[in-house]
């Protein structure tokens, strides 16, 4: 039986126009490395996503990407696990059958940052699923062996596919050296929970989550967090304080929220002196607080940034997956298949959104390949 030549592609179109496409099946190009092919099984809907779907396009290229060369409309999806069904000639790293998690952002290779190990901050940074170069809502995508981390037996695709939001999760708390004993997260969002999962993975069990959303403060509660508050009414900062014991606060927060300086400025002062603030949030607003730069400075208070992740935080994820201490698939709350990702996918994410941990797609059922 021959492969048709098109294939099915949930293509960015520009705001809220989702389409179900055909479009050519890629080809392998050995000159720029892309030599495995993939079959994606399962990916996940991420709040950048949604951003560009409700306000694009903003990262999504409208003229060629300096990078890929591609612009709209683009396959989207860059959470997303799969199935190798093709290598090129000569390619050894992978083979026909293996399962991957794909790491999916563009680096250049060659800017100070690339050379110096951190990618991530790559001056021209982009992603697949969302510069181009193919994206996981596609049923074949084909990328070079850098972009892919096989998955040991005991991983699941589903699992897989949330590899990258929860290398996200590591990667901010590998910022905090030594690793804390008491944690604060503010928001228990897909992120903020995703640092619970992780932190407890990784043996840290005193963690604070402030969420107003009583719906959410439950998931927190079920994901394992010693206390759980509602910002609305509660003392965050006397929180920390009773949760570090001694009146001195937390070692490190993590703001996952990014909604508003008063929410920083309780955050700080539930710190330790000397500790750190990690910020995993996407601010839709400045930051107002007039208190805030003297905590900084009186209280050798750390505030830093943390930008996704390094090839490192795959791995470590996946070693966490395969040890069974992290169990990914407490994340997922609904999976829609491909001709629903709009309709129903997105539908939940706009319009149910507190009850959402991690929505997938299921794209196909690779193990019918």
């Amino acid at each position: 039986m021959s492969t048709p030549p098109t294939m099915r592609a949930i293509r960015y179109h520009g705001t809220k126009s989702l389409k179900l496409d055909h479009i050519p099946r890629p080809t392998f190009n050995a000159a720029t490395g892309h030599t495995v092919k993939i079959a994606p099984a399962f990916v996940g809907l991420c709040g950048s996503d949604l951003f560009e779907y409700l306000y694009g396009p903003k990262q999504i290229p409208v003229t060629p990407d300096a990078g890929t060369g591609d612009a709209l409309p683009i396959t989207i999806g860059h959470e997303f696990a799969g199935l190798v069904t093709a290598v090129a000639p000569g390619e050894t790293a992978f083979s026909v059958g293996d399962r991957v998690a794909i790491e999916p952002t563009h680096k250049c290779r060659s800017c100070v940052y690339c050379r110096s190990g951190h990618g991530n901050l790559c001056v021209n940074f982009g992603s697949v699923g969302m510069n181009g170069g193919g994206g996981g809502l596609q049923e074949e995508v084909i990328l070079p062996p850098r972009y892919l981390h096989k998955l040991p037996p005991s991983v699941s695709l589903q699992a897989g596919a949330l590899v990258e939001p929860l290398a996200v999760a590591y990667h901010a708390i590998s910022h905090v050296q030594p690793p804390p004993k008491t944690v604060l997260i503010l928001g228990a969002g897909p992120i903020g929970l995703a640092l619970l999962l992780v932190l407890r993975a990784l043996g840290i069990t005193d963690v604070l989550v402030s969420e107003p959303s009583p719906t959410r403060r439950a998931l927190a509660e079920k994901f394992g967090a010693a206390r759980v508050i509602n910002p609305m009414k509660a003392d965050v900062t006397a929180a920390c304080e009773a949760l570090a014991g001694e009146s001195v606060g937390v070692d490190c927060g993590f703001d996952a929220a990014g909604v508003g300086g008063a929410g920083v400025e309780a955050a700080v002062r539930g710190l330790r002196s000397g500790g750190t603030l990690v910020n995993i949030a996407q601010w839709k607003r400045p930051l107002e607080s007039a208190g805030l730069m003297a905590q900084l400075t009186n209280r050798e208070i750390v505030y830093r940034g943390s930008m996704c992740y390094e090839s490192k935080d795959f791995e470590a994820i996946v070693g966490l997956l395969a040890d069974g201490r992290l169990r990914a698939e407490e994340m997922v709350t609904l999976v829609v298949p491909l001709e629903e990702t709009e309709s129903v996918g997105y539908g939940q994410l706009i319009n149910n959104t507190a009850w959402h941990v991690k929505i997938l797609v299921k794209v196909q059922d690779v193990e019918k390949l």
